[in-house]
């Protein structure tokens, strides 16, 4: 009899270890598979001639909480791509837990000739839970004055190139004209002088 009561107590205890077996495991699966992506993207437009600089330009997206997500490519808590010309790229996170995660994007000023944009990004995702199955992502961009952004753009103007002016030489006399005129107002001068001095004589004598 004990041997029975003994066996059937085995069966009972793998009986309700399999039981917990099935309803945990499938929970720890469906736990680990639950993640939700959310992309952005970051557009570079580039005006004016480059006055013979590069049109491509680096950029930089921190995390500013260590240990956040971040897109492929990451090198730790740091992401640095360039851009060339009119290019974009989107930068794609990946989150398995609700919070909120915080980045700042900026573009890589170098010492050179080259014109920047020093606009700088913070970006804030807000992940959170959506019922049981699903995350909601919501993102907030803001400038570095703090007043809200709907996108990740730099804008690069490029100055105008210095224009030398042209002088104008057309109605400037030449120096030789100048004695030349010089010349003969000396000679209408005198020969005036020589006409009334002769006739101040002339009349004199008479």
């Amino acid at each position: 009899m004990k041997s029975e009561r003994y066996k059937q107590r085995i069966k009972l205890v793998c009986l309700a270890f399999l039981m917990m077996v099935c309803v945990v495991i499938p929970n720890q699966v469906y736990a680990a598979g639950k993640n939700k992506e959310a992309a952005l993207t970051v557009e570079q437009t580039v005006k004016g001639k480059t006055n013979g600089t590069t049109d491509e330009f680096q950029y930089e997206l921190t995390s500013l909480d260590s240990g956040n997500p971040m897109p492929e490519g990451s090198n730790g808590d740091r992401l640095k791509f360039s851009l060339k010309g009119n290019e974009s790229k989107e930068l794609v996170f990946s989150y398995e837990e609700a919070a909120t995660y915080r980045y700042q994007l900026k573009q890589v000023v170098e010492k050179d000739d080259k014109d920047y944009d020093g606009q700088v990004y913070t970006i804030e995702n807000y992940v959170m839970q959506n019922g049981s199955e699903d995350f909601l992502v919501k993102t907030a961009i803001k400038r570095k004055d703090g007043n809200k952004s709907p996108t990740l753009s730099f804008t690069i103007q490029h100055k105008a190139e210095d224009e030398t002016p042209v002088k104008n030489t057309a109605s400037v006399p030449k120096s030789g004209d100048d004695q030349s005129f010089i010349s003969l107002i000396v000679l209408i001068l005198s020969a005036l002088l020589i006409i009334v001095v002769y006739k101040w004589n002339k009349n004199r004598r008479v």
